[in-house]
């Protein structure tokens, strides 16, 4: 059964901005289509999506959670490529 993308929207999704290195909250049709798009363009969206909510709400506070997260990692120098987020 195909599902319209639009009818995602109620759902929303945690990204990663690697570029501006921030946290982004977007519906989940919305980020469907930007991929799609970018795809078909050939281009990177430059968003990494880490994690999904039922409610903007809960994407909220898992982008809070998040954050606490990162701020508490050492920082990496350059050339360390271990995943620290374990």
């Amino acid at each position: 059964m195909a599902v319209d993308i639009n009818e995602l929207n109620g759902m929303f999704v945690v990204e990663w901005n690697r570029r501006q290195k921030h946290l982004h909250i977007q519906a989940l049709g919305e980020i469907l289509k930007g991929n799609l798009i970018a795809a078909v363009n050939g281009r990177d969206s430059g968003y990494v999506p880490v994690a999904i909510a039922q409610t903007k709400g809960e994407a909220v506070e898992m982008c809070r959670l998040i954050e606490m997260k990162l701020r508490s990692l050492p920082r990496r120098q350059p050339a360390d490529s271990a995943d620290t987020l374990q």
